[in-house]
């Protein structure tokens, strides 16, 4: 995992604090207290937290190992660990639900690797569970050659964070540029992305078995426009 990760660790929730909206379409997909969750790329928890307050037993895994310590200092009842989305099944756990949110997925490395990221879901998902995951709309980036995203800001903090996408015809892939300015100090990273589109993510999805699958544009469930939505949101059940 990038230091870039490490190192914006302690500003992660100023970045992108706990949006309700988010967390009720979560909530609203398990069945039943407690269920069993898996949050996969959590950050420092935030939404996981949330979820174990209100009884669930929850799992959680990222890459970056300080990611990981901050949500273990935090919430000690949450089985966290640093871990590949692509290793999931050695948790030997079933779950009810699994989710995966901030474009997470798209810092796998081609479509192979996503489609094993959804066969393993799967595979460890209870009858009838639920995985839900949330990227950026990459057909409206590529489509309309969008070159970045809406500054981010903390007002308090004087925190911003700049997001920029440069597509690399070769490749396939998204040079994304990112820099992190707070209390006098800048970060800055770069990380290719996959740009995944929606038709591809319904296909590699199916392929594994996922029967019903939604699509929506953002977190209060409005349909899911190619052109026009900025976040792809997919709820698939197996």
């Amino acid at each position: 995992m990038s230091k870039f990760y490490d190192e914006i660790a302690k500003y992660y929730d100023n970045i992108f604090p706990l949006q309700q909206a988010k967390l009720k379409l979560l909530e609203e997909q398990v069945p039943y207290t407690p269920s069993t969750i898996l949050d996969v790329a959590c950050a420092t928890g935030s939404y996981a937290m949330e979820l174990e307050k209100r009884g669930h037993n929850v799992s959680a895994i990222d890459l970056d190992q300080t990611m990981i310590e901050m949500l273990k200092q935090r919430e000690s009842n949450i089985d966290a660990h640093v871990m590949n989305m692509l290793d999931i099944k050695t948790l030997h756990t079933n779950f009810d639900f699994i989710y995966c949110l901030g474009n997470s997925i798209v810092h796998l490395d081609n479509h192979q690797e996503v489609e094993t990221f959804f066969r393993q879901c799967y595979e460890i998902l209870k009858p009838k569970g639920r995985l839900l995951f949330q990227i950026i709309n990459y057909d409206r980036i590529l489509d309309q050659k969008i070159e970045g995203l809406p500054t981010l800001y903390d007002e308090a903090l004087g925190l911003s964070f700049e997001r920029k996408y440069s597509y690399l015809h070769t490749e396939h892939k998204i040079a994304f540029q990112s820099v992190l300015k707070v209390e006098g100090q800048t970060f800055d990273n770069c990380v290719n992305l996959l740009p995944i589109r929606y038709e591809e993510l319904l296909s590699a999805l199916k392929q594994v078995g996922f029967h019903t699958i939604d699509a929506y544009g953002d977190f209060l469930k409005t349909p899911l426009d190619v052109e026009q939505s900025i976040p792809c949101i997919i709820l698939a059940k197996k």
